[in-house]
């Protein structure tokens, strides 16, 4: 059994005066001025029709403290710091939806994302009595390392079948030169992700932005050869009593594209859909949309379940994926979407559910600079309107990608050179004594730095003035009022006004799962038809030829008879080797997703058995049959059924 750790999680406590005060507004909800006026927008002035995601169970998030007040507060010991710029373009003002807007996800998205995005916060809102909860991450002096296998000498060593029977035979005639060492993935980073913004990881590959976000998204493997150190807490919650519930309020998604190559887009969100939101929406999360009138709440059941029954389509229309919602995926062997089409299928998967946290992990591959800006001001859009904190590593942004993020944070060999506002970064490094010449792109120029690069930049004392290593860049950050101001978050209290309730690791039942899973796996192997006719053309001709060396035996002859059933029932047996290559280039998939609490490994391991059960009895009666009655066995029914019985137990 888990510990019961991974129920706790935090609540709000609101006061009467509060909610009152919330109430109490009711009248003005659909004015031309929001009720949560305080929410900031974006800086930005583009058109209202892009990309991006929308999750309607983020009013379930009630779950978590709210950090708005705090967050926007004038009065806030952190200054101006959470001041962020308000325009009509990434928080345009809110729609009245009608019950023909609830109809279609057309209908819903006619307005564009951003207005969808900005009606639905303020529906949420309007329904909670008080605005959306963030959840905030923060990690003080994270160490992450592993024992990398290496050989006296200097040269690494990578583990195979070979060297490890080398290194097992020398070892017993002689010393052995194999050795470990322990090589730092993170170095002592400290930083805070705060709700409502969205920031930008730079680095270098090899620097540590990766290990980064899968350890804050609990996705890192840890091995016996891995240790890790430091402390990280999502709204004041140590990690380590959430890992279990964790992937549902934080996304993660991989650089790497893992699908299903013959599921089609939209099934493939539908899946997500289903793991992560169920097929209806929970009811204790409709009992928390109550402090409001009854025809504002009647609406908003109305509003909430048209975005639940509609997300799949939605997310397909915000991705831009609308012309190949009904392709499939495809992969190095089967021709599908583009390369830049499946990047985005990776990052529309993970944003299903409550995700508050979201880790996004060089969504950009393959994808060219417009596309790459329509997703970032998506969410851009989602981190002003439903309070998410944004976390998104990109190699070489586009200038006008780096303007839409509020904070940056850059890495190099597992140490942070700089976490703050995006307006301070070159500031902060032209007083360190380099200077970003006019034409440079900004992004560019910070990922020089740390590098040999860094000498084209270097203005004033010289060469010997500036830090080259990365060490030296963190060690000159720790010292900076930037980083001090770091420090200050860190030891901030979190809201006292908070009580514990339980969650679930996962949204779907046990009954559930096995449901889901198994339609999902019995329609991949229908979309398999070379297999199919494979093992098609296998079974006919294996009977055949079974059944004529066989042909009419005589009965008397014990050793034939048996000698025809063994061979039967090892021939079944052995042809299940086939699927052995299909299941292990399904690892992949299975890791992602049970990591993020898609469903049970249990439950996917019975679905699989059990899909298989009707291809089976299948194969069962067409070659039981050919060969039974070729072979001369008794004429008899219920022999022959116990015939097919014996073979596909076997099987």
């Amino acid at each position: 059994m888990p510990s019961p750790a991974w129920q706790a999680i935090l609540i709000p406590k609101f006061s009467s005066s509060r909610a009152t005060a919330s109430i109490a507004m009711e009248g003005h909800r659909h004015s031309p001025t929001r009720a949560n006026a305080n929410k900031p927008p974006s800086s930005d002035t583009d058109d209202n029709h892009s990309v991006g995601d929308v999750v309607p169970e983020m009013v379930a998030t009630y779950r978590l403290p709210r950090f708005s007040s705090r967050r926007l507060s004038s009065s806030s010991s952190m200054g101006d710091y959470d001041r962020l710029p308000r325009t009509k373009s990434m928080f345009p003002e809110p729609q009245q939806l009608t019950k023909d807007d609830l109809t279609s996800a057309d209908a819903l998205m006619a307005d564009g994302v951003f207005t969808m995005n900005s009606t639905l916060s303020t529906v949420i809102e309007n329904a909670l009595g008080h605005p959306i909860p963030g959840l905030e991450v923060r990690f003080r002096n994270l160490e992450l390392s592993a024992e990398v296998p290496q050989i006296k000498g200097g040269e690494l060593e990578v583990p195979t079948l070979v060297n490890e029977i080398q290194q097992g035979l020398s070892s017993l005639c002689c010393s052995s030169n194999k050795m470990t060492v322990d090589k730092k993935i993170l170095r002592g980073v400290s930083g805070v992700f705060r709700p409502g913004r969205i920031t930008l990881v730079l680095g270098q590959p090899g620097s540590g932005k990766s290990s980064l976000m899968k350890v804050l998204g609990n996705r890192f493997h840890m091995d016996t050869n891995i240790s890790l150190s430091g402390d990280i807490d999502y709204n004041g919650k140590d990690r380590s009593e959430l890992l279990d519930v964790l992937p549902r309020y934080v996304a993660y998604a991989n650089q790497i594209d893992d699908h299903y190559p013959r599921l089609t887009v939209q099934e493939t969100f539908e899946f997500a859909h289903r793991c992560c939101t169920g097929t209806e929406m929970e009811p204790w999360a409709m009992e928390t949309i109550k402090n409001c009138s009854p025809e504002h709440h009647a609406h908003a059941v109305e509003v909430l379940n048209a975005h639940h029954k509609f997300a799949p389509s939605l997310t397909v229309k915000k991705l831009g994926l609308d012309n190949c919602k009904d392709t499939v995926v495809g992969n190095a062997m089967l021709r599908g979407v583009s390369g830049g089409e499946r990047k985005r299928v990776t990052t529309g998967e993970m944003m299903f559910g409550m995700k508050r946290l979201q880790l996004l992990d060089e969504i950009s591959t393959g994808l060219d600079s417009a596309a790459t800006y329509d997703i970032c001001k998506s969410m851009k859009s989602a981190a002003r309107n439903f309070n998410a904190t944004v976390v998104i590593s990109l190699l070489q942004p586009s200038p006008e990608v780096f303007e839409l993020f509020d904070d940056v944070l850059l890495m190099n060999d597992g140490s942070i050179m700089f976490h703050g506002k995006r307006e301070d970064a070159v500031p902060y490094f032209e007083h360190m004594g380099f200077h970003c010449p006019p034409r440079k792109d900004v992004a560019d120029f910070l990922l020089d730095l740390g590098t040999n690069k860094q000498d084209a930049y270097i203005v004033g004392g010289g060469p010997n003035s500036v830090p080259y290593q990365s060490d030296e860049f963190a060690t000159r950050f720790k010292d900076s009022s930037i980083f001090h101001t770091t420090l200050k978050l860190l030891d901030a209290p979190v809201e006292d006004s908070m009580v514990f309730a339980d969650l679930k690791p996962f949204r779907q039942t046990f009954a559930e799962d096995l449901s889901t899973l198994f339609a999902r796996q019995v329609t991949l192997t229908l979309r398999d038809t070379t297999y199919l006719m494979g093992r098609a053309v296998m079974i006919v001709v294996m009977g055949l030829l079974y059944g004529s060396t066989f042909w009419q035996m005589d009965d008397s002859n014990s050793q034939l008879i048996l000698g025809l059933l063994f061979s039967c029932a090892m021939f079944l047996s052995m042809s299940q080797a086939s699927q052995v290559s299909t299941y292990i280039e399904a690892r992949t998939v299975f890791y992602k997703q049970r990591g993020a609490n898609f469903f049970r490994s249990s439950a996917y391991v019975l679905a699989t058995s059990i899909s298989q059960i009707p291809l089976g009895v299948l194969e069962t009666v067409i070659f039981g049959a050919i060969t039974y009655w070729f072979g001369g066995y008794v004429d008899d029914v219920g022999r022959f059924i116990q015939f097919l019985a014996t073979l596909f137990l076997c099987q």
